[in-house]
């Protein structure tokens, strides 16, 4: 007997969803559209979140800059010469796509979206980088086209968010959704698992509490070591255990 995929699945996947909205092939194509981070810059923080090193999430991050036009055509080529894909969602992924003029947001977005089968955008951001005139200006792009708003969140508890680096609350994260639901947005809010000094009925005490927010989506990482980070180097000196 063939198994109902859908009914021994305990998520509905980012992949299935995609396929329930549009009636064609549609991949992400990640963009690096040139933003820093507060945590970076000195606003908040000098030197970044610990486990952070763009290069290795995301493609666009590596070797030489590039317009975000040329990295949207140079990705629709990739996905329908590998993958068949048909549409596009462009996704302002590397560093935080929120950290700027609004005005320079708005070219950005509107450049991505000058391509016909780019048929959506998702962008990257942080709590603290969500000012009320950013969120008018997504909702105002949520009229036109297929948008998420990505929320790193991490962890929901203090001492690991100051462990990490990151420069903004628990608090701060909830008043972002909070806003940000307020003009109708679709959000995804990503978490890391396996964080030093989490146990596991503290993962489950962070699912728990996300469950009770207004999100739509959730993206889940294990913790793992990239290069080139402060976290290769605790990790070098036998300070940090991965799970498996």
């Amino acid at each position: 007997m063939k198994l109902d995929y859908q009914m021994i699945k305990h998520y509905f996947s980012y992949r299935d969803y995609l396929k329930q909205i549009f009636p064609f092939r549609v991949y992400k194509i990640g963009l690096d559209a040139g933003f820093t981070c507060p945590n970076r810059d000195g606003s908040v923080a000098y030197g970044g979140c610990v486990y952070c090193e763009n290069r290795s999430f995301s493609p666009n991050s590596k070797g030489s800059k590039r317009s975000v036009s040329e990295q949207i055509q140079a990705g629709m080529e990739f996905y329908r010469r590998h993958f068949k894909a048909e549409k596009f969602i462009a996704y302002f992924q590397a560093y935080t796509n929120t950290y700027g003029p609004v005005n320079l947001l708005d070219d950005l977005y509107r450049e991505a979206l000058s391509f016909d089968d780019v048929v959506g955008l998702s962008v990257g951001t942080r709590p603290d980088c969500l000012p009320d005139e950013v969120i008018d200006l997504l909702a105002s792009y949520s009229k036109k086209t297929h948008l998420w708003v990505e929320i790193g969140l991490q962890s929901m508890y203090e001492d690991t968010l100051t462990w990490m680096n990151r420069g903004h609350s628990f608090e701060q994260f909830v008043d972002a959704i909070t806003r940000v639901k307020l003009k109708g947005l679709r959000v995804c809010v990503h978490v890391i698992l396996g964080l030093p000094g989490e146990t596991h009925d503290m993962m489950m005490q962070t699912a728990d509490t996300l469950a009770g927010l207004d999100i739509d989506g959730l993206k889940v990482h294990h913790l793992y070591v990239a290069e080139n980070t402060m976290l290769e180097k605790m990790y070098a000196k036998g300070g940090i255990n991965l799970i498996t």
